[in-house]
């Protein structure tokens, strides 16, 4: 009996009061582009489906942009740069895997207090009106390979007795148990969409430009969430997550770009995800608009 492929959980849509609220200078920010993050992969080699382009990349939306993007570019090892330049005639050996030092990083925040109040879709697993901003620690654990099933084998040798899993029946034979394990999946990160950038100045048309935005390509390779608001039942109404990025050697720009593409359909038809207030309800209009 063959076993179905997992299914992406998506991350479900912000609040609009959230999202609406208007800065101190008074300019509503409904139309702020956010920055996001999608695997460079269709199921990152881990037999996804689904997701919100329906190819089997997982995507992270960002509630806020990060005030501060810090990166870094170093060699931090002069040995290994020496055997680079002087290598041994004939050797073969690739000597860049060590040297891949380049990292960024941010902070982000996130807020599902609306989502809490006024309730949301509840077929949901990742519901963020019962379980609040856990819904977004959710997708990050699905983005970094926490949340995906460990196949027979692999449980194999997590497994404290063996003949457990063995028996545990052929239906579920390549899904035994999830992995709680961080994965180095390659994906990238955009922080700003530089063709809305460029529209907007009617003397700009420089799209080689474009291709060259702000964004990373590479894996993460830590993450810490910090909780710091719950509700009378212990539910995290908000968190902030520290992310360190760890950079990899660019793919074409073609490719870069044909994946930036791809995004820009998101929330359109029929790229659109699960609202999150509950079937029938409207928020006060004061609350959408404040």
């Amino acid at each position: 009996m063959a076993t179905a492929k997992p299914q992406l959980v998506i991350q479900p849509q912000f609040a609009p009061q959230i999202q609406n609220i208007a800065p101190a200078l008074g300019t509503n920010m409904a139309g702020f582009t956010r920055g996001y993050m999608i695997w460079a992969q269709a199921g990152a080699g881990l037999g996804y489906t689904g997701g919100e382009l329906g190819d089997g990349r997982d995507i992270i939306h960002f509630l806020f942009n990060p005030s501060t993007v810090s990166s870094d570019y170093n060699v931090g090892n002069a040995s290994l740069q020496a055997a680079m330049m002087y290598t041994v005639p004939g050797d073969s050996g690739n000597l860049l895997s060590p040297l891949l030092q380049q990292t960024v990083s941010w902070q982000l925040y996130f807020d599902r207090t609306f989502e809490l109040k006024y309730g949301g879709n509840s077929s949901a697993v990742n519901d963020p009106a019962v379980i609040g901003v856990e819904a977004d620690i959710y997708q990050f654990k699905q983005f970094t390979g926490v949340n995906a099933m460990l196949n027979k084998q692999q449980a194999n040798l997590a497994a404290t007795n063996t003949s457990v899993v063995n028996n545990l029946g052929s239906q579920i034979a390549n899904q035994v148990t999830t992995g709680g394990i961080m994965m180095m999946i390659p994906s990238y990160v955009f922080f700003g969409n530089a063709l809305a950038q460029m529209t907007q100045n009617a003397n700009s048309s420089n799209f080689g430009a474009v291709g060259a935005q702000m964004s990373y390509y590479g894996f993460i390779s830590e993450w810490t969430p910090n909780y710091t608001h719950f509700t009378r039942n212990m539910i995290p109404i908000r968190a902030s997550i520290s992310v360190s990025f760890t950079m990899l050697p660019a793919p074409p720009s073609a490719t870069q770009q044909a994946i930036w593409r791809d995004n820009q359909k998101l929330g359109t038809a029929p790229y659109t995800v699960a609202t999150p207030y509950a079937p029938g309800y409207t928020p006060p209009p004061s609350l959408v608009n404040p």
